[in-house]
């Protein structure tokens, strides 16, 4: 996959914009112990909305 900016990434085979973000240690125990990161398919290709969506998905993992 190929990062385009923070947390938003592009896979090679499609235009699908992806978000993957570390979950931060001081909340991880609220999320199960073998899963280290947040990852969601945001199902757009626009760069645009993505940047949005990505901030909110931002809020909702920092919380």
């Amino acid at each position: 996959m190929k990062q385009f900016s923070k947390c938003l990434y592009v896979r090679s085979d499609c235009a699908t914009i992806y978000y993957r973000r570390r979950i931060p240690q001081t909340i991880r125990e609220a999320y199960p112990q073998e899963q280290e990161a947040v990852n969601e398919c945001l199902h757009t290709s626009d760069r645009r909305l993505a940047v949005e969506l990505r901030d909110a998905i931002n809020v909702r993992v920092s919380a």
